[in-house]
Protein backbone atom coordinates (compact mmCIF):
# COMPACT_ATOMS: atom_id res chain seq x y z
CA UNK A 1 0.00 0.00 0.00
CA UNK A 2 3.07 2.22 0.95
CA UNK A 3 4.18 1.80 -2.39
CA UNK A 4 1.46 2.50 -4.33
CA UNK A 5 0.24 5.53 -2.28
CA UNK A 6 3.89 6.89 -2.93
CA UNK A 7 3.70 6.06 -6.87
CA UNK A 8 -0.01 7.64 -6.92
CA UNK A 9 1.53 10.83 -5.75
CA UNK A 10 4.85 10.79 -7.40
CA UNK A 11 2.79 10.47 -10.96
CA UNK A 12 -0.10 12.74 -9.79
CA UNK A 13 2.72 15.78 -9.81
CA UNK A 14 5.17 14.66 -12.43
CA UNK A 15 2.35 12.97 -14.64
CA UNK A 16 5.19 13.65 -17.87
CA UNK A 17 6.63 10.43 -16.74
CA UNK A 18 4.12 8.00 -17.95
CA UNK A 19 2.33 10.35 -20.72
CA UNK A 20 4.49 9.50 -23.78
CA UNK A 21 4.59 5.42 -22.57
CA UNK A 22 1.55 4.21 -20.39
CA UNK A 23 -1.25 6.31 -21.61
CA UNK A 24 -0.47 6.52 -24.73
CA UNK A 25 -0.11 2.75 -25.65
CA UNK A 26 -3.71 2.15 -23.68
CA UNK A 27 -5.68 4.55 -25.41
CA UNK A 28 -4.15 3.62 -28.74
CA UNK A 29 -5.17 0.34 -27.82
CA UNK A 30 -8.77 0.79 -26.96
CA UNK A 31 -9.02 3.52 -29.79
CA UNK A 32 -7.53 0.84 -32.50
CA UNK A 33 -5.28 4.12 -33.66
CA UNK A 34 -2.52 6.51 -32.65
CA UNK A 35 -3.68 8.65 -30.02
CA UNK A 36 -1.59 11.08 -28.06
CA UNK A 37 -3.18 12.99 -24.93
CA UNK A 38 -0.93 15.06 -22.96
CA UNK A 39 -1.15 14.73 -19.09
CA UNK A 40 -1.89 17.54 -16.88
CA UNK A 41 -3.16 18.69 -13.69
CA UNK A 42 -5.66 21.55 -15.32
CA UNK A 43 -7.25 20.90 -19.04
CA UNK A 44 -9.71 23.94 -18.54
CA UNK A 45 -13.29 24.22 -18.27
CA UNK A 46 -14.37 21.14 -20.63
CA UNK A 47 -17.11 19.07 -19.91
CA UNK A 48 -15.44 16.34 -17.94
CA UNK A 49 -15.05 18.84 -15.64
CA UNK A 50 -18.72 20.85 -15.51
CA UNK A 51 -20.29 16.37 -15.01
CA UNK A 52 -17.60 16.73 -12.04
CA UNK A 53 -19.06 19.67 -10.89
CA UNK A 54 -22.44 18.19 -11.31
CA UNK A 55 -22.33 15.17 -9.04
CA UNK A 56 -20.81 17.06 -6.20
CA UNK A 57 -23.91 19.70 -6.30
CA UNK A 58 -26.23 16.68 -6.52
CA UNK A 59 -24.35 14.92 -3.57
CA UNK A 60 -24.33 18.09 -1.25
CA UNK A 61 -28.15 18.38 -2.16
CA UNK A 62 -28.76 15.11 -1.31
CA UNK A 63 -26.71 15.30 1.76
CA UNK A 64 -28.62 18.18 3.43
CA UNK A 65 -32.00 17.26 2.56
CA UNK A 66 -31.18 13.65 3.40
CA UNK A 67 -33.95 12.45 5.82
CA UNK A 68 -36.83 14.59 3.58
CA UNK A 69 -35.51 12.73 0.84
CA UNK A 70 -36.08 9.82 2.11
CA UNK A 71 -39.44 10.49 3.97
CA UNK A 72 -40.99 11.16 0.83
CA UNK A 73 -39.49 8.29 -0.97
CA UNK A 74 -40.25 5.49 1.76
CA UNK A 75 -42.94 4.09 -0.84
CA UNK A 76 -39.77 2.73 -2.35
CA UNK A 77 -39.67 0.06 0.50
CA UNK A 78 -41.81 -1.96 -0.77
CA UNK A 79 -40.04 -2.60 -4.11
CA UNK A 80 -37.18 -2.87 -2.31
CA UNK A 81 -38.61 -6.33 -1.16
CA UNK A 82 -38.18 -7.45 -5.01
CA UNK A 83 -35.38 -5.20 -6.18
CA UNK A 84 -31.87 -6.18 -7.34
CA UNK A 85 -30.73 -5.98 -3.58
CA UNK A 86 -32.61 -8.87 -2.49
CA UNK A 87 -31.74 -10.91 -5.49
CA UNK A 88 -28.21 -9.84 -4.97
CA UNK A 89 -28.60 -11.31 -0.99
CA UNK A 90 -30.70 -14.40 -2.12
CA UNK A 91 -28.12 -15.27 -4.49
CA UNK A 92 -25.32 -15.00 -1.84
CA UNK A 93 -27.59 -17.34 0.14
CA UNK A 94 -27.89 -19.41 -1.97
CA UNK A 95 -24.25 -19.81 -2.93
CA UNK A 96 -23.48 -20.78 1.02
CA UNK A 97 -26.64 -23.30 0.38
CA UNK A 98 -24.76 -24.94 -2.46
CA UNK A 99 -21.10 -24.37 -0.40
CA UNK A 100 -22.61 -26.44 2.40
CA UNK A 101 -24.46 -28.90 0.45
CA UNK A 102 -21.30 -29.90 -1.67
CA UNK A 103 -18.93 -29.56 1.20
CA UNK A 104 -21.18 -32.69 3.17
CA UNK A 105 -21.13 -34.68 -0.13
CA UNK A 106 -17.56 -34.07 -1.38
CA UNK A 107 -15.51 -33.54 2.45
CA UNK A 108 -17.73 -36.04 4.65
CA UNK A 109 -14.19 -36.76 6.20
CA UNK A 110 -14.78 -40.82 5.22
CA UNK A 111 -12.37 -42.85 3.07
CA UNK A 112 -14.71 -44.60 1.57
CA UNK A 113 -16.89 -41.52 -0.14
CA UNK A 114 -13.81 -40.13 -1.47
CA UNK A 115 -13.06 -43.31 -3.23
CA UNK A 116 -16.31 -43.46 -4.38
CA UNK A 117 -16.40 -40.22 -5.73
CA UNK A 118 -13.44 -40.32 -7.66
CA UNK A 119 -13.81 -43.98 -9.31
CA UNK A 120 -17.67 -42.61 -10.50
CA UNK A 121 -15.93 -39.71 -11.64
CA UNK A 122 -12.92 -41.36 -13.73
CA UNK A 123 -15.70 -43.84 -15.08
CA UNK A 124 -17.86 -40.97 -16.19
CA UNK A 125 -15.13 -39.78 -17.51
CA UNK A 126 -13.83 -42.21 -19.95
CA UNK A 127 -17.78 -43.04 -21.08
CA UNK A 128 -17.72 -39.61 -22.31
CA UNK A 129 -14.74 -39.81 -24.06
CA UNK A 130 -15.52 -43.27 -25.72
CA UNK A 131 -19.04 -41.29 -26.37
CA UNK A 132 -17.47 -38.63 -28.22
CA UNK A 133 -14.78 -40.87 -30.00
CA UNK A 134 -16.59 -44.15 -30.12
CA UNK A 135 -13.85 -45.53 -33.00
CA UNK A 136 -10.99 -45.39 -30.05
CA UNK A 137 -12.33 -48.79 -28.48
CA UNK A 138 -11.20 -51.52 -30.14
CA UNK A 139 -12.50 -54.45 -28.85
CA UNK A 140 -10.84 -57.70 -30.53
CA UNK A 141 -9.82 -60.74 -27.64
CA UNK A 142 -8.12 -63.56 -28.60
CA UNK A 143 -8.30 -66.07 -25.98
CA UNK A 144 -7.10 -68.83 -28.19
CA UNK A 145 -3.67 -69.45 -27.27
CA UNK A 146 -4.76 -69.71 -23.26
CA UNK A 147 -2.52 -72.62 -21.50
CA UNK A 148 -4.49 -74.62 -18.53
CA UNK A 149 -2.13 -73.56 -16.00
CA UNK A 150 -2.51 -69.65 -17.07
CA UNK A 151 -6.21 -70.86 -16.53
CA UNK A 152 -5.49 -71.96 -13.36
CA UNK A 153 -3.62 -69.23 -11.60
CA UNK A 154 -6.62 -66.94 -13.13
CA UNK A 155 -8.74 -68.90 -11.28
CA UNK A 156 -7.10 -68.96 -8.23
CA UNK A 157 -7.03 -65.17 -8.55
CA UNK A 158 -10.85 -64.54 -8.76
CA UNK A 159 -11.57 -67.02 -5.92
CA UNK A 160 -8.71 -65.74 -3.46
CA UNK A 161 -10.27 -61.93 -4.35
CA UNK A 162 -13.50 -63.50 -3.59
CA UNK A 163 -12.62 -64.99 0.06
CA UNK A 164 -10.73 -61.65 0.49
CA UNK A 165 -13.91 -59.40 0.83
CA UNK A 166 -16.58 -62.19 2.16
CA UNK A 167 -14.52 -63.59 4.68
CA UNK A 168 -15.47 -62.71 8.68
CA UNK A 169 -12.00 -63.79 9.80
CA UNK A 170 -9.15 -60.91 9.90
CA UNK A 171 -6.74 -64.11 9.36
CA UNK A 172 -8.48 -65.33 6.65
CA UNK A 173 -8.62 -62.33 4.54
CA UNK A 174 -5.23 -61.70 5.31
CA UNK A 175 -4.11 -65.00 3.79
CA UNK A 176 -6.53 -64.30 0.65
CA UNK A 177 -4.66 -61.14 -0.07
CA UNK A 178 -1.60 -63.27 0.10
CA UNK A 179 -2.59 -65.67 -2.26
CA UNK A 180 -4.11 -62.51 -4.99
CA UNK A 181 -0.43 -61.03 -4.73
CA UNK A 182 1.06 -64.40 -5.02
CA UNK A 183 -1.16 -65.23 -7.86
CA UNK A 184 0.30 -62.00 -9.69
CA UNK A 185 3.64 -63.07 -9.40
CA UNK A 186 3.45 -66.06 -10.81
CA UNK A 187 1.36 -64.27 -13.59
CA UNK A 188 4.82 -62.06 -13.84
CA UNK A 189 7.03 -65.05 -14.53
CA UNK A 190 4.34 -66.56 -17.09
CA UNK A 191 4.76 -63.50 -19.54
CA UNK A 192 8.48 -62.75 -19.10
CA UNK A 193 9.09 -60.47 -16.06
CA UNK A 194 11.32 -61.97 -13.67
CA UNK A 195 11.86 -58.97 -11.86
CA UNK A 196 8.26 -57.69 -11.15
CA UNK A 197 8.00 -61.15 -9.93
CA UNK A 198 10.74 -60.76 -7.81
CA UNK A 199 9.37 -57.49 -6.44
CA UNK A 200 5.82 -58.28 -5.97
CA UNK A 201 7.05 -61.81 -4.39
CA UNK A 202 9.15 -60.00 -1.66
CA UNK A 203 6.66 -57.08 -1.12
CA UNK A 204 3.38 -59.19 -0.68
CA UNK A 205 5.60 -61.57 1.62
CA UNK A 206 6.76 -58.51 4.16
CA UNK A 207 2.93 -57.14 3.56
CA UNK A 208 1.20 -60.22 4.68
CA UNK A 209 4.06 -60.75 7.72
CA UNK A 210 2.85 -57.38 8.73
CA UNK A 211 -0.94 -57.83 8.51
CA UNK A 212 -0.48 -61.01 10.28
CA UNK A 213 0.91 -59.25 13.14
CA UNK A 214 -1.12 -56.49 13.89
CA UNK A 215 -4.34 -58.31 13.06
CA UNK A 216 -3.60 -62.12 14.42
CA UNK A 217 -5.41 -61.29 17.69
CA UNK A 218 -7.82 -58.59 16.84
CA UNK A 219 -11.27 -59.87 16.46
CA UNK A 220 -13.39 -60.86 13.51
CA UNK A 221 -15.10 -58.21 11.57
CA UNK A 222 -17.90 -56.60 12.45
CA UNK A 223 -21.11 -55.45 9.86
CA UNK A 224 -21.39 -52.11 10.50
CA UNK A 225 -22.84 -51.32 7.20
CA UNK A 226 -26.41 -52.25 5.73
CA UNK A 227 -26.70 -54.78 3.37
CA UNK A 228 -27.52 -51.93 0.53
CA UNK A 229 -24.80 -49.84 1.65
CA UNK A 230 -22.25 -53.02 0.83
CA UNK A 231 -24.19 -53.61 -2.65
CA UNK A 232 -23.43 -50.60 -3.75
CA UNK A 233 -20.25 -50.65 -2.88
CA UNK A 234 -19.87 -53.80 -4.50
CA UNK A 235 -21.59 -52.43 -7.58
CA UNK A 236 -19.05 -49.44 -7.52
CA UNK A 237 -16.29 -51.88 -7.93
CA UNK A 238 -17.44 -54.35 -10.23
CA UNK A 239 -18.28 -50.95 -12.33
CA UNK A 240 -14.71 -49.99 -12.04
CA UNK A 241 -13.19 -53.08 -12.44
CA UNK A 242 -15.02 -54.18 -15.65
CA UNK A 243 -14.17 -50.56 -16.80
CA UNK A 244 -10.56 -51.37 -16.66
CA UNK A 245 -10.84 -54.93 -18.14
CA UNK A 246 -12.68 -53.49 -21.38
CA UNK A 247 -9.65 -50.34 -21.75
CA UNK A 248 -7.30 -53.40 -21.52
CA UNK A 249 -8.47 -55.33 -23.90
CA UNK A 250 -8.96 -52.80 -26.13
CA UNK A 251 -4.92 -51.55 -25.85
CA UNK A 252 -4.18 -55.50 -26.13
CA UNK A 253 -6.01 -55.45 -29.47
CA UNK A 254 -4.32 -51.98 -30.93
CA UNK A 255 -1.11 -52.12 -31.96
CA UNK A 256 -0.20 -49.35 -34.01
CA UNK A 257 3.90 -50.17 -34.14
CA UNK A 258 6.07 -53.46 -34.42
CA UNK A 259 7.65 -55.08 -31.39
CA UNK A 260 10.38 -53.17 -29.94
CA UNK A 261 11.78 -56.38 -29.63
CA UNK A 262 14.19 -56.54 -32.26
CA UNK A 263 15.79 -52.99 -31.28
CA UNK A 264 16.59 -53.70 -27.86
CA UNK A 265 18.49 -57.14 -29.74
CA UNK A 266 20.52 -55.26 -32.20
CA UNK A 267 21.12 -52.05 -29.89
CA UNK A 268 22.28 -54.67 -27.15
CA UNK A 269 26.18 -54.71 -27.70
CA UNK A 270 26.50 -51.31 -29.64
CA UNK A 271 24.41 -49.26 -27.29
CA UNK A 272 24.28 -51.17 -23.66
CA UNK A 273 27.79 -52.73 -24.47
CA UNK A 274 26.13 -56.58 -23.08
CA UNK A 275 25.55 -59.60 -24.29
CA UNK A 276 22.98 -60.29 -21.48
CA UNK A 277 20.26 -58.85 -23.14
CA UNK A 278 17.60 -58.85 -20.15
CA UNK A 279 20.44 -57.28 -17.83
CA UNK A 280 20.55 -54.70 -20.44
CA UNK A 281 17.08 -53.60 -20.95
CA UNK A 282 16.70 -53.46 -17.22
CA UNK A 283 20.06 -51.48 -16.10
CA UNK A 284 20.22 -48.98 -19.79
CA UNK A 285 16.49 -49.07 -21.20
CA UNK A 286 14.53 -49.30 -18.34
CA UNK A 287 17.11 -47.48 -15.66
CA UNK A 288 14.45 -45.54 -13.89
CA UNK A 289 12.47 -48.31 -13.73
CA UNK A 290 14.58 -50.97 -12.51
CA UNK A 291 15.79 -48.12 -9.74
CA UNK A 292 12.64 -47.67 -8.58
CA UNK A 293 12.09 -51.66 -7.97
CA UNK A 294 15.35 -51.36 -5.95
CA UNK A 295 13.65 -48.59 -4.07
CA UNK A 296 10.97 -51.18 -3.45
CA UNK A 297 13.35 -53.64 -2.49
CA UNK A 298 15.22 -51.62 0.14
CA UNK A 299 11.98 -50.57 1.66
CA UNK A 300 11.15 -54.22 2.26
CA UNK A 301 14.18 -54.93 3.33
CA UNK A 302 14.29 -52.30 6.18
CA UNK A 303 11.06 -53.29 6.77
CA UNK A 304 12.13 -56.82 7.83
CA UNK A 305 15.35 -55.75 9.32
CA UNK A 306 13.52 -53.55 11.74
CA UNK A 307 10.61 -56.38 12.21
CA UNK A 308 13.41 -58.55 13.45
CA UNK A 309 15.11 -56.32 15.08
CA UNK A 310 12.11 -55.28 17.47
CA UNK A 311 11.13 -58.90 17.91
CA UNK A 312 14.95 -59.81 19.03
CA UNK A 313 14.73 -56.75 21.66
CA UNK A 314 11.27 -58.42 22.77
CA UNK A 315 12.48 -61.55 23.67
CA UNK A 316 15.89 -59.99 25.53
CA UNK A 317 14.12 -57.96 27.25
CA UNK A 318 13.58 -58.68 30.78
CA UNK A 319 10.73 -58.05 32.93
CA UNK A 320 11.06 -55.53 35.45
CA UNK A 321 11.20 -56.80 39.16
CA UNK A 322 8.13 -54.72 41.24
CA UNK A 323 8.33 -54.34 45.01
CA UNK A 324 5.75 -53.50 47.76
Amino acid sequence: PALLAGLGLLLGLIPGLIDRSLLSAAASASLGETVTQPLALWHGINTALLISLGAVLVGLVLFRYWQGFRHATRWTDTLARFGPEQAYHRLMDGLVALSNGQTRLLQSGYLRYYLISTLLTLVALVIAALWLNPDALKLRPDFTDIQLHEAVIAAVLVIATLAAVTLQSRLGAVASLGAVGFSIALLYVLFSAPDLSITQVLVETLTVIMLVLVLFRLPGFLRLTRTRTRLADALVGITVGSMITVLLLSVLGSRYHGSIAHYFISESVPAGYGRNIVNVILVDFRALDTLGELFVLALAATGVYAMLKLRSKGDTTEPEETHD
